[in-house]
């Protein structure tokens, strides 16, 4: 079983701009293959997920109790698979003694 990897990383740079209190941040998450189920036979049934990346920045400024911020949630579009799971019990086709319902 190969290792499976996750890591989170956020940046943030606070500066100002005239009398504004400004900051600019990058948030990037990171989740590598990994199986869909413990169990050997039936991972290899519904099969492994893929890995994916995202990306999300954001961006702001305000002065005297408001605040103006911006942000891109998935910069790069990243259509990551989440989750993945068999209706029914996972079985060849041929060994279900009735259709899955």
């Amino acid at each position: 079983m190969t290792p499976e990897w996750k890591a989170n990383v956020t940046a943030r740079y606070q500066f100002k701009v005239a009398d504004f209190d400004s900051y600019a941040q990058g948030a990037f998450v990171y989740s590598g293959e990994r199986r869909t189920d413990l169990r050997d036979y039936e991972n290899s049934i519904v099969g492994d997920m893929p890995g994916f990346s995202i990306t999300d920045l954001s961006a702001g400024f305000g002065r005297n109790g408001w605040t103006l911020e911006l942000f891109i949630r998935n910069a790069f579009d990243e259509r990551a698979e989440v989750t993945r799971y068999a209706q029914c019990a996972e079985a060849p086709a041929a060994s279900r003694p009735t259709p899955c319902r």
